[in-house]
């Protein structure tokens, strides 16, 4: 029993610690451009990069700050199942922000465009988030099947 809640308490630390890299690489994101173009051809000397709108970096921040307190909240308690679902959510949005962003990066005739650092901070946030959600979750489904077969083994 000992060492199965040793476990669950390491898989506390690495979610809560997966929350924090993943908040400061979203809040990174909103500060360097997503997207880089570069003109190919007789265009070759037109390069820029784009960040996102004012709204965008509010929302990234914001979420942002959801995965801080996400990895906060796990330093002080344990997990409860409104966190674990409040973080799934959160994830689903990360990810949907992501695709929709990546599935408009296509090449144009006369330009290349290409994702830039802060797109790409944004996928190592979604992942970063997902695996600490998937950490969070086994930390807590042990918890709760791992008691009943010791139970079951002292009660024999």
């Amino acid at each position: 029993m000992p060492g199965s809640s040793l476990v669950q308490q390491r898989r506390r630390n690495l979610a809560s610690r997966l929350f924090f890299v993943a908040g400061a690489a979203l809040a990174l994101s909103a500060l360097v451009p997503w997207v880089t173009v570069s003109g190919t051809g007789y265009l070759t000397a037109l390069t820029y990069s784009t960040r996102p709108s004012s709204g965008a970096v509010v929302v990234l921040l914001m979420i942002a700050a959801g995965y801080g307190w996400a990895g906060w909240t796990l330093r002080e308690q344990p997990g409860s199942r409104r966190l674990i679902l409040a973080m799934w959510i959160v994830n689903a949005l990360v990810v949907s922000i992501v695709l929709s962003n990546g599935s408009s990066l296509h090449d144009q005739q006369g330009v290349h465009v290409s994702a830039g650092g802060g797109f790409l901070a944004a996928f190592c946030a979604a992942c970063l988030g997902i695996a600490a959600a998937v950490a969070l979750h086994r930390s807590r489904s042990n918890a709760t099947s791992g008691s009943a077969p010791d139970a079951q083994a002292g009660a024999t």
